[in-house]
């Protein structure tokens, strides 16, 4: 997804920072070309560093990253296209 595209462009894996909490650890998919990649974390439900998440109305609404605070993170790099 997009929140790992960015974390690789900036190398955020080792960022200490972002070590403890932005997990992504892929749920294996039984379909070869599934669209979806679905990770095992959710940086929402398990305050991500950084992340800023929608609070849901009820359990059947998802969360959703409404806002990324990184400007005190000590990243580099680029994003990608």
């Amino acid at each position: 997804g997009a929140l790992k595209a960015l974390c690789d462009g900036f190398s955020c894996e080792t960022n200490p920072k972002f070590t403890a909490t932005w997990n992504f650890t892929i749920i294996p998919s039984e379909k070869k070309h599934d669209a979806f990649v679905q990770y095992y974390h959710d940086p929402c439900a398990e305050s991500w560093y950084g992340v800023t998440c929608s609070s849901g109305e009820s359990a059947d609404i998802d969360q959703r990253i409404t806002e990324l605070a990184l400007s005190k993170s000590e990243l580099t790099g680029t994003i990608s296209d």
